[in-house]
């Protein structure tokens, strides 16, 4: 995928990955917004790191300070580290990895408004379909390879803070999501981790 900036590949300072239970919070309704506690959040993770660069460097025994997923298909993605780092010209990210089903999840912040186009989806782009939740456009990018493996990447927005939360998950093969699993479920799920975190 070409946003390589939303950390789709990290590298983990920590080999070992506890088994972190995930109790799972149940999303409220409403429009999904960024809360800004996770900004807070987001803040204080790049506060206490001993460095942050561009490499993403991810702590397997860290779970994710920002919400406890809700279930997604058949299963609760357990928690399998959590880092941040800085992004393009003026980024900074922090990032939750899960596992079963496979997701990393981000906020993400830029200092620009050039950053920040540079760095979401558009609907320009021929491999994005949009979809809406509770009132809120939710932009989910798809890529499928030659192996018939598929990403599904899907973003909320808020242009004014230019901030912005995105869950990047592998929708084929999986055995934890239904076979009809669309763009529309990945928008939907990334709705319900922000609102879990209401």
């Amino acid at each position: 995928m070409r946003f390589s900036n939303m950390a789709t590949r990290v590298v983990a300072t920590t080999f070992v990955v506890v088994g972190l239970a995930a109790c799972g919070s149940e999303p409220t309704t409403g429009p999904p917004h960024i809360p800004d506690e996770w900004v807070q959040i987001l803040d204080e993770q790049l506060a206490e790191a001993d460095q942050v660069g561009e490499i993403p460097m991810i702590d397997g025994y860290a779970g994710c300070e920002l919400f406890d997923p809700p279930e997604v298909g058949s299963g609760t993605p357990k928690p399998s580290g959590a880092g941040v780092s800085t992004f393009g010209e003026d980024g900074e990210r922090y990032i939750c990895e899960f596992s079963e089903p496979p997701i990393t999840f981000v906020i993400g912040r830029t200092a620009s408004a050039e950053g920040f186009t540079e760095t979401t989806l558009s609907s320009d782009n021929p491999q994005v379909e949009m979809h809406e939740v509770a009132g809120v456009s939710i932009p989910v990018h798809v890529e499928t390879y030659p192996n018939g493996r598929q990403e599904q990447m899907a973003q909320i927005i808020d242009k004014q803070r230019k901030v912005f939360v995105s869950a990047d998950m592998e929708t084929k093969p999986s055995d934890v999501l239904p076979k009809g699993w669309d763009t529309a479920d990945t928008a939907r799920m990334l709705a319900d981790f922000v609102r879990s975190g209401d």
